[in-house]
């Protein structure tokens, strides 16, 4: 599953408040993979101006 998102930290430190897990490539990325508690997995991505 994947959404997109105006802030990749902000999903990220969600996902960890909450009990889950981020896997990011270094601060200020533009894409992130997120572990809900449960175990699975979904993708966030910055959302882009068109």
């Amino acid at each position: 599953m994947h959404f997109t998102v105006d802030d990749v930290e902000a999903a990220a430190r969600a996902a960890r408040a909450h009990g889950g897990t981020a896997h990011q490539q270094g601060l200020y990325s533009t894409e992130a993979i997120l572990t809900d508690p449960d175990g699975a997995r979904f993708f966030v991505t910055v959302r882009r101006e068109l």
